[in-house]
């Protein structure tokens, strides 16, 4: 972190009760950045990357990002699975910050990439393993398993891994594009992996800085509480709507599905955002006409042409869902305004209100 003289860094503190020399946080998304701005409130704000409109998957950075990169104490990303090139440009730091890649915390939710246009592996799983406790802040003892969330049967199209590494973010092979290990990435849409991460985020800061560990640990809590009230009133709100047969354009969302007991039938392109092939696009037709599909969900800036001719002439609805925020004020609010938005859209396509 940048280090002000003795004077200066005393009157700054006296003036204001809290350090000035906070740690150089980076964040890679904008849900990350509205998580650590969360237990910053008060005492920092993180760097962001990349804005709602830029693609995690494909991205350069500017000069400028580069000079935060090299000044950053600390980066909070997803992961090399969602954005290769930052494990690149981590690697190439002459002094390598500490990297906490949320993706690979312990007792996160990791489901599998989905197989086929029409989901072939949906419904093979894995035994899941427990949440960790974390005594120090009563962490998820109300959320143990997914089994046991929001009252409905245990995720059915997942597998959920285990994975100890902590905060080391350049141990991994060095990828062309979009991870092809096995494992969907969209982590952030599941919300027990947001108050999961809370207090990872606050311990790691509380490290780094621990002059301001009790505002961290006390927006952390707060936090906490905030996201287990949207995860119970987002629960009530899908509940009826579990039957609903739907597409999605991008395979991002099963971390939400899962979550909230929704299942899409198949998707336009896979998880890795890869063009679809003809084949693809011609079992998908096949799907819409055998199935009663009601919605189709694309993310913005996806080909509208391809998603026009597809749904020409039925009577399946198009809307959008935004799993990063794009149209959304840039603040501590915005990772529960994605997800509420995501369940509002939803709703309303389900229920064909156009209001």
């Amino acid at each position: 972190m940048r280090r002000l003289p003795i004077l200066a860094t005393a009157l700054l503190v006296s003036a204001s009760g809290v350090r000035a020399d906070v740690p150089n946080i980076v964040v890679d998304i904008p849900p990350v950045f509205s998580l650590v701005s969360s237990v910053m409130q008060g005492v920092g704000t993180p760097k962001l990357l990349l804005r709602g409109n830029d693609s995690p998957h494909n991205f350069a950075l500017r000069p400028s990002q580069r000079r935060d990169l090299g000044q950053a104490d600390i980066i909070f990303w997803i992961g090399e699975g969602l954005t290769p090139w930052l494990e690149k440009a981590q690697a190439s730091l002459a002094q390598a910050p500490i990297a906490v890649a949320l993706g690979k915390q312990a007792g996160v939710v990791q489901l599998s990439f989905r197989k086929g246009a029409l989901f072939e592996n949906q419904g093979e799983h894995d035994e899941h393993d427990e949440h960790d406790e974390h005594d120090e802040h009563d962490e998820h003892d109300e959320h143990d398993s997914p089994s046991k969330v929001n009252g409905h049967a245990e995720n059915n199209h997942a597998e959920k891994h285990k994975n100890t590494a902590a905060h080391d973010g350049n141990d991994h092979q060095d990828h062309a594009g979009h991870d092809h290990s096995g494992l969907d990435p969209h982590f952030w849409l599941d919300p027990e992996n947001a108050i999961h991460w809370i207090y990872k985020i606050a311990d790691i800061l509380s490290q780094t800085d621990p002059e301001n560990a009790g505002a961290y640990y006390a927006n952390a809590a707060k936090t906490k509480a905030s996201l287990e009230l949207l995860n119970k009133n987002i629960a009530q709100q899908l509940a009826p709507h579990h039957a609903e047969r739907f597409l999605i354009v991008h395979d991002a969302f099963q971390y939400f599905e899962a979550r909230f007991g929704l299942a899409a039938q198949g998707a336009i392109s896979d998880g890795h955002a890869a063009p679809p092939s003809a084949a693809r696009i011609l079992a998908i037709r096949d799907l819409m006409q055998d199935r009663k599909i009601s919605c189709v969900f694309a993310e913005p800036g996806y080909n509208a042409k391809l998603l026009d001719n597809l749904i020409n002439g039925t009577s399946v609805r198009l809307k959008q869902l935004d799993p990063l925020g794009a149209g959304l004020p840039l603040d501590h609010r915005l990772y529960e305004a994605v997800l509420q938005n995501m369940a509002d859209t939803m709703v309303a396509c389900f229920m064909n209100n156009e209001g």
